[in-house]
């Protein structure tokens, strides 16, 4: 079946249509432009922790070349290197923290278990931390290589803790954007140069503390750094020469040229030689060499941040970049699409809408809606007679809605006349068919038991006979709002004839049912009833108790039959009791002999 659309949906379709064709290519833009700066944004946030987990192991690289000094120094330079190692630690421990909060304010997900490295980290460090300063302690003769080396070995073990945390940044950082390649690669190769050559000086103030000569397995180990100092010198020429048009990068690589691979190199070479003799070894100061490493080192530092920071306030700009392109594009189709919607809504309040309002309002006349619109009339005259003569329909059409809710009131309240007693206000024996009916459909439909409580007031034929029929009347009115308000709003509650009642309820098993009953039997007997202020009746009620079966089918007869046989059988036993329904096997008992019911006049006040 083809779909019609009505002239006010076609008009809005047209309206959609112009501004999907424009907006389309607009929305494109406008999230292609969002999407480069999130991506700029991401590469800034992992080129920001990069760059704090390198600055991180370059302070405690610092840490340890302090650390070495201290163990190497006496008397007053042994005081400042105190001083100087105390700061450095703080700091330390501070890029430590820093970097573990920007790791969880990113959420890396990263290869490695970063929470378990940096807590190992921090056990290295405290270890180091606490033999560097045993060893400060002793006398400066007592100092060994061996001792030495092991108390920094735990500050070299807490930086190849930290590595694989920054490499894993690293890499996460390359595999999203291929861009940010170079700039990482360059950073590990002037960490690792600056490690490397710490790592030499360590290698080299050992046997100067000790004044012995340099031992093969060190002579070896330092050639290997040495060598690869070369390599990575080659590398890093590589890795920079699209960078070298920056100014700042391009002078700070050849301030590391200078004071890195010329004078640091040569002063390692240097060193090494002295300390093949012993002779020459003995006259070496190993917090000197460390004194004057560490300013030529610091250029490499230098470089590692104007290659790092370059890239950032690139990356940065470019995200700017792309942000303002996603607002300009978003206000500038933002105006297109409003001046558009405002010609369409120009015509359509002008010339289309009067004449749908007046389609819409013959159409509800037409389906009986009165309701008037609080819609501002047209100005035109033709529109103005047209809504005068709608209007005039709907005044008509009012009038007979009138005489028609009035007729419906009064069938109403005929129909709930004759389905309520008129003595005790309860649905009487017609409405509890009707309702109880109803109640156990449903109730088979759910598949839920529908329980019937049946009870008459005992001896009440004697109460008419003794008092009358006007205290009789008294007596059920009181008994009725005994049990309304002992019930539920949504259970069938009515007068089943002369003072017998009944109450049908939906979901209880027999058990409850039989507690409910015994409830509204038990307050029949406590209430007692005020007939007047010299007289005061205490009545009670025999209850019989049946449940419906609701898999063959409610019968609402078979109901009513079961629980009046259990009624029966609580009158045969005494009444003012609670029977329930038979078993199939029971038989009926013989009628039960009626007693009076007791009255005690109340006393006078």
């Amino acid at each position: 079946m083809p779909i019609k659309f009505t002239l006010n949906q076609k008009l809005w379709l047209g309206a959609l249509l112009i501004v999907g064709a424009a907006g389309i290519p607009t929305g494109q833009l406008v999230w292609q432009n969002i999407r480069e700066s999130r991506i700029e944004q991401r590469n800034l946030d992992n080129l920001t922790a990069y760059r704090l987990g390198l600055q991180t192991t370059n302070v405690i690289s610092n840490e340890r070349g302090i650390s070495m000094a201290l163990i190497s120094a006496s008397g007053a330079d042994s005081i400042a290197a105190r001083r100087l190692l105390t700061a450095e630690r703080v700091r330390s421990d501070q890029l430590l923290t820093q970097f573990d909060i920007t790791l969880h304010r990113f959420r890396f997900a990263m290869p490695v278990d970063h929470k378990a490295r940096l807590a190992q980290v921090r056990r290295s460090l405290a270890l180091s931390r606490a033999r560097v300063d045993r060893l400060a302690l002793l006398p400066r003769a007592t100092r060994g290589s061996d001792e030495s080396e092991a108390a920094l070995q735990g500050m070299i073990n807490a930086i190849e803790s930290l590595r694989p945390v920054v490499d894993a940044i690293g890499g996460q950082t390359i595999n999203q954007d291929m861009r940010m390649a170079r700039v990482v690669l360059s950073a590990r190769t002037i960490e690792d140069l600056r490690d490397y050559a710490g790592r030499g000086a360590i290698l080299l103030a050992a046997p100067m503390l000790e004044r012995q000569p340099l031992d093969a397995s060190r002579r070896t180990r330092l050639e290997q750094l040495l060598g690869r100092i070369d390599q990575l010198h080659t590398l890093l020429d590589s890795q920079l020469a699209t960078y070298l048009h920056v100014p700042r990068i391009r002078k700070a690589k050849a301030e590391v040229n200078l004071r890195y691979f010329n004078e640091a190199y040569a002063k390692l070479l240097e060193t090494e030689l002295l300390c093949r003799q012993a002779s020459a070894a003995k006259q070496a100061a190993p917090d000197q060499l460390l004194r004057d490493l560490h300013p030529k080192v610091q250029s490499l530092e230098t470089l590692r941040e104007a290659i790092v920071g370059t890239a950032s306030e690139g990356i940065a700009r470019q995200r700017d970049s792309a942000w303002r392109k996603a607002l300009q594009t978003m206000v500038l189709g933002g105006a297109m699409a409003l001046v558009l919607l405002w010609q369409l809504l120009l015509i359509r309040r002008s010339l289309i809408s009067p004449l749908l309002r007046a389609r819409r309002d013959i159409i509800e006349l037409a389906r009986d809606n009165t309701q008037c619109s609080d819609e501002r009339r047209p100005s035109g005259p033709e529109m103005r007679a047209l809504f005068e003569a709608i209007d005039t329909l709907r005044r008509h059409q009012r009038r007979r809605h009138a005489l028609e809710t009035e007729r419906e009131i009064l069938t109403a309240q005929l129909r709930q006349q004759a389905e309520t007693d008129g003595l005790t206000g309860l649905i009487n024996r017609r409405g509890l068919e009707i309702q109880s009916e109803q109640l156990l459909a449903r109730a088979a439909l759910l598949g839920r038991p529908a329980g019937l409580i049946l009870f008459d007031i005992d001896y009440f034929k004697q109460v008419n006979d003794r008092y009358g029929h006007l205290v009789g009347d008294q007596v059920l009115r009181a008994v009725a709002y005994c049990v309304r308000t002992l019930c539920r709003t949504n259970d069938v509650v009515g007068r089943f004839g002369g003072e017998e009642f009944m109450i049908v309820v939906e979901g209880l098993d027999l058990s409850t049912l039989h507690h409910v009953a015994e409830k509204v039997r038990n307050a029949i007997a406590q209430q007692p009833v005020m007939v007047d202020d010299q007289l005061t009746l205490h009545v009670t009620a025999s209850f019989g108790v049946a449940l419906s079966d609701p898999q063959p089918g409610p019968d609402w007869p078979a109901l009513i039959e079961r629980a009046d046989i259990a009624l029966y059988r609580a009158k045969h036993l005494g009444r003012n009791r609670v029977e329930d329904e038979p078993s199939p096997d029971h038989g009926e008992s013989p009628s039960p002999s009626e007693g009076s019911p007791s009255a005690s006049p109340r006393p006078p006040a």
